[in-house]
């Protein structure tokens, strides 16, 4: 018999079967733009470019509340039935009740495991940190050194996302093929020897894999454990889910896995701005709340800017987190995109002001640093680059907003402007193959000595450090 912890996912499941009828291009425009829009004027949620660290607890709590009422009000769109999922207040109230008494998430095995508390802005707790590869193409040659290389940082609390392999034996990885299975099971294998080589054997990893796959890797010795960290994050667009959604949520929830889950969120999309947008992801983290997930957190990717790091990016994080923070007991998690490349100067201004930014306003769990200019480039990330985003990070509890605010803008003044520039036109910086040592796994002098100028240059302007 299956025993089901939580069953916010099958009401999902079962409302798909029987909402009303919708075309999913009336549900974008009518019911997901044109309503964010109304609600942005309703409850008068203004886009403040001199606060990219919102300093304004109304607006937070005005945008909590916007994002709720979209949520009763639009519902979500079931992808394969064409039927909107309606919620009753008094559900959703009986399902929020719950995370009240919700004290932390843990997640790992004996001594490497660690509990992911929720926090609130300018919180003392101290968060927790997520280095890792972010995603990023790798090869599978120096794929278990690189994975080891950011596993023995001791400021890392977990490893986040190792990256794909795209070909193996001469060929494309294919989705829903035999290889991309093989692909996954070896992927896994080498993410659990690295961590073996670098002594945190028990260390929790995250990642996110299709419904197909998710089945067939799950295993205590070699595969996902109950203790690794498994990603919700549902493909079709805003307030939208797929069958495939929802068999791999209801898969991590009967195999005992703690759940994260992440909003969808473009800025200039088709949610529109930062103000709109904002209304719509806070909206799609408390419906992903209700179904089941035990963290939820997003990253606004900026259609102009191509990264989490600019102005509004930056802003509509902060706003969204202090949204979710203020209101609901859930730890919520932020993951630096940035515009440059590893081991460059603008590379680590920008997860520098992103850490400031994001435990400042109540994030309890950080993932970093990925280069979203990634195509054609493998190994394209390397452990200096989020260690230095850890020691921000792990710096800025108890950090008062209007702090923070301050080195923030003071940081944008000297990067912002580079944002709009093509990545060719970019510093490209370095692989983990040119910036490590392959055989010792330590950074090669030339790396440290650009890893300690741009602390360096960022003590000058006030940036904490946090030291261990």
């Amino acid at each position: 018999m299956i025993f089901l912890i939580g069953t916010g996912v099958l009401e999902v499941a079962r409302k798909a079967e029987i909402g009303a009828f919708m075309i999913e291009k009336d549900f974008d425009v009518k019911e997901v733009a044109m309503k964010a829009f109304e609600l942005m004027k309703e409850y008068d949620i203004k886009y403040n470019p001199d606060t990219p660290v919102n300093l304004d607890d109304s607006l937070a709590n005005d945008l909590y509340e916007a994002g709720l009422k979209m949520l009763l009000e639009t519902g979500i769109y079931h992808f394969n039935t064409h039927r909107i999922i309606k919620f009753e207040e008094s559900e959703v109230k009986e399902a929020l009740k719950g995370i009240r008494k919700n004290n932390g998430v843990i997640v790992g095995k004996g001594k490497d495991s660690v509990k992911i508390v929720p926090r609130k802005p300018e919180s003392p707790i101290k968060p927790t940190i997520g280095g890792g590869t972010l995603a990023a193409p790798m090869t599978k040659d120096n794929y278990i050194e690189l994975c080891q290389a950011y596993a023995q940082e001791p400021l890392f609390d977990l490893f986040a996302h190792y990256g794909p392999v795209e070909k193996i034996m001469g060929v494309q990885v294919r989705a829903g093929s035999a290889l991309e299975l093989y692909v996954a099971l070896c992927e896994i294998s080498w993410v659990r020897e690295a961590l073996r080589r670098a002594g945190r054997a028990g260390m929790a990893f995250v990642t996110r894999l299709g419904a197909s796959l998710s089945p067939a890797v799950d295993d205590e010795k070699s595969g996902f454990r109950r203790t690794d960290l498994r990603i919700y994050a549902p493909s079709r667009g805003y307030l939208k889910v797929d069958d495939n959604d929802l068999f791999n949520l209801l898969h991590y929830i009967n195999h005992g896995n703690p759940i994260l889950g992440h909003g969808f969120n473009i800025i200039g999309g088709m949610a529109g701005g930062p103000e709109s947008t904002a209304i719509v992801v806070t909206a799609s983290l408390i419906g992903l709340i209700i179904q089941g997930v035990h963290i939820v957190g997003t990253g606004p990717q900026h259609v102009k800017y191509e990264c989490h790091t600019n102005r509004e990016s930056l802003w509509e994080n902060s706003v969204i987190a202090q949204a979710i923070t203020n209101n609901l007991n859930v730890p919520f998690y932020a993951r630096a995109n940035v515009k440059g490349g590893p081991l460059t100067p603008l590379h680590f201004k920008e997860v520098s002001a992103y850490a400031l930014m994001a435990i400042s306003s109540g994030s309890s769990l950080i993932f970093g640093s990925r280069t979203t200019a990634t195509l054609g480039i493998y190994n394209y990330c390397n452990p200096l680059d989020a260690k230095l985003m850890a020691e921000v990070a792990l710096a800025t509890p108890g950090m008062k907003r209007e702090d923070a605010n301050i080195l923030v803008k003071e940081l944008l003044s000297k990067y912002e402007h580079q944002l709009a520039l093509p990545a060719e036109k970019l510093p490209k910086g370095k692989t983990f193959d040119e910036s490590y040592d392959l055989e010792t796994l330590k950074p090669k002098e030339e790396s440290l000595k650009l890893y300690f100028e741009a602390k360096k240059d960022l003590e000058n302007i006030g940036v904490p450090f946090y030291e261990s």
